[in-house]
């Protein structure tokens, strides 16, 4: 422990001599480079932080970059995936509409060969059928000439200003009294408002 003891002694005496041969202007020299080498490092170390945090925004951006690039991808393949699936639906309901199509002519097909079928069938049918419509066209005339001269017999047959006319139905006997014009119409709703 000695040996250490004097071996620091003389580094320290071997300083304390260098610093008294040294002359003010070397020390002076001294500081001026150590300043110039602590303004270099200070340069240095500014650069590396510069550098240091453009290669974390460049870092960023690549991530960023292969993100958007990864989620692009798994887009571009669900949209693939969605095509194929409308193409397919697509071939599906052109497929149904044929078949509908096809179906719709055959059954087209077979109503015109019932309907030519009937026709044949019914041509000896359609003479009766004509007659008879002419027999209810007669039928219905004479009803409704009948019927107008009743009217006329109901609304002009009697020389009274009121007509009643009975009517009888499920119900029982009804009685209806008929006016001859506008007139005596009024004055009976009048009446009738009155009550």
């Amino acid at each position: 422990m000695s040996r250490i003891l004097d071996e620091l002694k003389q580094a320290e005496a071997q300083r304390n001599r260098i610093l008294a041969e040294r002359s003010p202007a070397d020390e002076q020299r001294a500081t001026v480079e150590a300043q110039a080498l602590a303004a270099a490092e200070t340069k240095a170390l500014q650069h590396a932080h510069e550098r240091a945090d453009a290669e974390a925004k460049a870092r960023s951006a690549a991530e960023r970059r292969a993100a958007a690039e990864g989620e692009a991808a798994r887009l571009a393949e669900r949209r693939r995936q969605t095509e194929e699936k409308a193409a397919s639906e697509a071939a599906k309901r052109r497929d149904i509409e044929q078949a509908g199509l096809v179906r719709a002519q055959m059954r087209l097909a077979a109503e015109t060969a019932a309907r030519e079928a009937a026709e044949k069938r019914s041509a000896p049918d359609t003479e009766a059928a004509r007659m008879a419509a002419v027999r209810n066209t007669r039928l219905a005339a004479g009803v409704v000439a009948a019927a107008g001269i009743l009217s006329a017999f109901f609304f002009y047959g009697t020389g009274t200003e009121k007509e009643t006319a009975f009517v009888s139905s499920s119900a029982g006997v009804f009685q209806l009294k008929l006016d001859r014009d506008q007139e005596s119409f009024a004055k009976r709703l009048r009446e009738k408002g009155k009550q």
